[in-house]
């Protein structure tokens, strides 16, 4: 009997071949049954290729803007051809699954499709993507919208992540903060405190700068400047100059986001104020070819820096010869000294899409490309093994890589992409068991609790540096497989040498550190697991030390109660954002005043600050020269309205420098389910036209609506700031309004009476 033929499209990209899916779908593993997801922009075309080179269904979930979303198809196909090309390429390889498309393009609606995913059984995420840091290099973050949560959700619903690693080794540095003439300002090399880039006209660049600090409460403060370049010196066209003296919305990281009005050079600096050096600082720059001095390593994106290990982070080498890596794949290692790539995927490949007279064969550069041909592969590998969690999919497709030098390293993770070419090794029914691990004396397999005497040698080595990082530290690995959560608890007792235990995801020396503990004599973790597969590392702490040791391990398996369900608040009404800005009614206890301006509601596209809508308002005295302003504004996520609109740290770059400022009792406004608003208040000095002028500013948060508003007086030319007590009433006045129904919160009130420490 010849078995089902793939219905791929006539086009198909050669990395298909290249990573062995033609013998598995030869063999029936088509990616029947098994539910794809493209995250991605840009699916301008997508209708005219279904059926063809393209699936001829698709479930759709499109954003026509930020929270808004439609199921109709054409509502994707805008902003390029990028998504098209992505779900070509992983439908060359699995053209018998069922897709499904969104292009979400703010980091909540990215969490959203997501969700939407989930709800849906998908198995199989890609994500050729990549999104501004969100965390300081460690692969999580704190920010609950961050994509690098939805990496976890995802693989937590039961999918495997598939991402770009990027495609900006050249485009890079990471280094000690380097200052030889203590002048404050970084060396990127030897005399040269300037990193050079070119650019066209209408180039639109994102340089971002992070750095080692705590990322809430950040002390260490670095500025970021980007000059023009001219024969008569540098002179700065934009500049990211956020606070960080250890408040606790302080985070380190910096952003300049320019479009460049002339061609020409440019150079990047990096500025540090105060006595506090980072260790460590890293730079990217998007929107570019090559910095003058970059380092190629460090250079991962974001969410493919994550720590999860259901995601695969994916390297580009090109068709044409598979054993160069590309100039321009991103590498690791990450911050904290993970290996990245996870594994490497051609790129290069044809593609219908992005046929045209200068391309006729239509070939897909980038991350972008190779991540898809990974994701096609897992789809294989899911349907033959319909149980096999995100974790033992990406061990597989690890495992069965082709090694480029010694694996895993952070050119190539675990090497060039491979699925088994053993047809017969294909055939026979699914299985959830993983696959076996090779014969190694280092390895020993688990079957639950035991006591193990062994010893060490230098036949078996830590991947971990040793010290000082002279010589090698010895280890023993141990497997073991959780079919539920399990508390398990390890000792590691040496006979003379000091010990450390490491416990890793996944089967094998080279799975990610899920906990670790020792440095004496005795060694000891514990640790509630959940179903999974784990191996224990046992090491010695110091360089060649060779002994024997015992190792016991206990497992006892945990019922994690199930919650009782906290019934919701009723849903508020919705809050029309004019009512969140100053009305006269609001005024009237302070005077005459006239209205000069009303403006709005505008509603914002995507942007970085991840703002939807804003309403403004201005009321001049008839008396005095005092202005009052006030501004409503909405935002996506209550990370950007805690960040970005009630950060008075962005509100300095509106206008220049601060004076005085305090933020009071702000945490609680941003509690799980909490009706409340929170305040904060500062001193400002500005320039306009050549005049000084002075103003003093309310902000405050409807956290259920996701509103900031924010109060503004305004005195031209006074040697004083407006008292405090005005903005604070109308800010009281606004917030007794939104809050009525519900009353306003006790500590919220008590925000507003401490305003008085700001005069």
């Amino acid at each position: 009997m010849i078995p089902p033929q793939p219905m791929q499209g006539s086009i198909v990209s050669e990395g298909a071949a290249l990573h062995g899916a033609p013998a598995w779908n030869t063999a029936g593993y088509t990616g029947a049954g098994v539910k794809i997801g493209i995250i991605d922009f840009g699916f301008e075309g997508f209708a005219n290729l279904m059926g063809s080179e393209v699936p001829a269904t698709v479930q759709a979930r499109c954003y026509e803007d930020v929270g808004m979303y439609t199921s109709n198809l054409s509502d994707c196909e805008y902003d390029g051809q990028h998504g098209t090309a992505v779900t070509e390429t992983v439908f060359d390889i699995a053209p018998d699954a069922t897709y499904y498309i969104s292009n979400p393009g703010s980091w909540a609606d990215l969490q959203s499709a997501t969700k939407w995913m989930v709800s849906n059984d998908v198995d199989v995420i890609n994500h050729s993507i990549g999104w501004v840091w969100h965390g300081r290099g460690d692969g999580i973050s704190y920010f609950a919208s961050s994509p690098l949560i939805s990496v976890d959700i995802a693989v937590d619903g039961g999918i495997t992540w598939v991402n770009a690693a990027g495609n900006g080794a050249l485009r890079a540095w990471y280094g000690s903060f380097n200052d030889p003439d203590g002048d404050n300002v970084h060396s990127f090399a030897s005399d040269d405190e300037c990193n050079s880039l070119m650019l066209d006209p209408d180039d639109e660049i994102l340089v971002q700068l992070r750095w080692s600090d705590i990322w809430l409460g950040a002390s260490r403060d670095l500025d970021l400047t980007l000059n023009r370049v001219t024969s008569s010196g540098n002179f700065p066209v934009e500049s990211s100059t956020d606070n960080q003296f250890g408040d606790i919305e302080h985070i380190p990281i910096e952003l300049i986001s320019y479009t460049s009005e002339s061609g020409g050079e440019y150079c990047v600096e990096v500025n540090q104020w105060g006595p506090n050096r980072p260790e460590w600082i890293q730079m990217q720059v998007w929107g570019i070819r090559e910095l003058e001095h970059h380092t190629n390593s460090y250079s991962i994106s974001n969410p493919a820096e994550s720590r999860n290990p259901g995601m695969l982070a994916v390297g580009a080498t090109r068709y044409s010869d598979t054993s160069t890596i590309e100039f321009f794949s991103s590498q690791g290692p990450t911050p904290d000294g993970r290996i990245k790539p996870e594994i490497v995927g051609v790129d290069g490949g044809r593609t219908a899409i992005y046929r045209s007279g200068e391309s006729p064969e239509g070939r897909f550069y980038g991350t972008s490309q190779a991540a898809p041909h990974i994701a096609g592969l897992a789809a294989l590998v899911k349907q033959r093994n319909p149980d096999y969690t995100p974790v033992q999919i990406a061990e597989y497709l690890k495992s069965n890589a082709e090694a480029r030098g010694s694996v895993p390293n952070n050119t190539w993770g675990y090497g060039f992409a491979q699925l088994p070419s053993d047809v017969t090794s294909i055939i026979p029914t699914p299985t959830s068991t993983p696959t076996p691990i090779s014969a190694d004396v280092c390895i020993s397999m688990l079957t639950g609790p035991a006591t193990i005497n062994g010893s060490w040698n230098a036949d078996c080595l830590s991947s971990m540096a040793a010290p000082g990082g002279a010589g090698d530290r010895y280890a023993r690995f141990y497997t073991f497989t959780l079919t539920g959560n399990t508390l398990v608890d390890v000792t590691l007792e040496p006979a003379t040498s000091t010990s450390y235990l490491y416990l890793r995801s996944g089967h094998g020396p080279d799975g990610a550190i899920v906990a670790s503990g020792g440095s004496s004599t005795i060694s000891e973790l514990s640790e509630e697991l959940v179903a999974g597969d784990y191996t224990i590392e046992a090491t010695t702490y110091n360089p060649n030390e060779v002994g024997d040791f015992t190792l016991t391990v206990q497992m006892k398996a945990t019922v994690t109660p199930t919650p009782t369900p906290i019934p919701p608040p009723p849903a508020p009404p919705a809050t029309d954002i004019k009512e969140a800005a100053c009305d006269a009614d609001d005024l009237s206890h302070l005077g005459d005043y006239e209205s000069i301006v009303e403006r709005g509601p505008f509603t914002y596209h995507t942007n970085y600050n991840g703002i939807v809508q804003q309403y403004l308002s201005r009321y001049e005295a008839t008396t005095s020269d005092v202005a009052i302003v006030c501004i409503a504004t909405k935002y996506d996520s209550i990370d950007n309205a805690r960040w970005h609109g009630l950060n008075y740290s962005t509100a300095l770059t509106e206008f220049a420098v601060i004076v005085d400022g305090n933020i009071n009792n702000h945490a609680q406004a941003f509690a799980a389910n909490q009706i409340a608003y929170d305040m904060l208040g500062l001193h400002v000095d500005y320039v306009l036209s050549g005049e000084e002028r002075k103003l003093t500013e309310i902000r405050f948060i409807d956290a259920r609506s996701l509103t900031v508003t924010v109060v503004r007086f305004i005195h031209p030319g006074a040697d004083e700031y407006p008292d405090i007590e005005g903005p604070v009433s109308v800010a009281g006045e606004i917030a007794n309004r939104l809050f009525s129904a519900s009353g306003v919160n006790s500590q919220g009130g008590q925000a507003f009476d401490a305003a008085e420490a700001l005069k």
